[in-house]
C-alpha cells in the first residue's frame, strides 16, 4: 500500500513521463528507478524514485555498472528534474544517455513485446 501511494505523490510531482524523455508504450513500460540503488541503502521514498521506461531504466543500469562517473551525473540530473521538470534538460540527458549507450556498443531492439538492449553485432 505504502508503494502505491509515494507513487501516486510521483505522479502529481512529475507526471507519467520518463526522466530519459522515453517513449512510453505497450513495449516500453513505465518503470519506478531508485535514484540512490537499494542496494547502496536508498529507500522507497518520494525524494529516492523517478519513472523511466523500461528501456531507459535497462540503459541507465548498464551506465551505472560500467561508467560510475556518468551515472553520477545521471543521479544529479534525476534530482534536478523532479525539482525544475526541464524538460529542453530532459531532451539533452536522453540524447547523452543514447550516445553513451551507443560508444559502449549496444543497441535497442524489439524482442517479442518489449524493447531491450543487445551488443552490437
Amino acid at each position: 500500500m505504502k508503494h502505491n501511494l509515494v507513487k501516486k505523490q510521483l505522479d502529481m510531482q512529475t507526471g507519467h513521463i520518463c526522466a530519459l524523455g522515453g517513449k512510453i508504450s505497450s513495449h516500453n513500460s513505465l518503470t519506478v528507478h531508485h535514484i540512490e540503488p537499494v542496494r547502496e541503502g536508498g529507500k522507497y521514498i518520494l525524494p529516492n524514485i523517478i519513472y523511466l521506461g523500461r528501456l531507459q531504466h535497462d540503459m541507465h543500469n548498464i551506465i551505472e555498472c560500467k561508467q560510475y562517473k556518468i551515472a553520477r551525473e545521471m543521479k544529479d540530473y534525476f534530482y534536478y528534474f523532479k525539482e525544475s521538470r526541464d524538460m529542453l534538460a530532459r531532451e539533452q540527458m536522453k540524447t547523452y544517455a543514447e550516445q553513451i549507450i551507443d560508444d559502449m556498443g549496444y543497441e535497442p531492439v524489439r524482442k517479442g513485446k518489449i524493447y531491450v538492449l543487445r551488443m552490437k553485432q
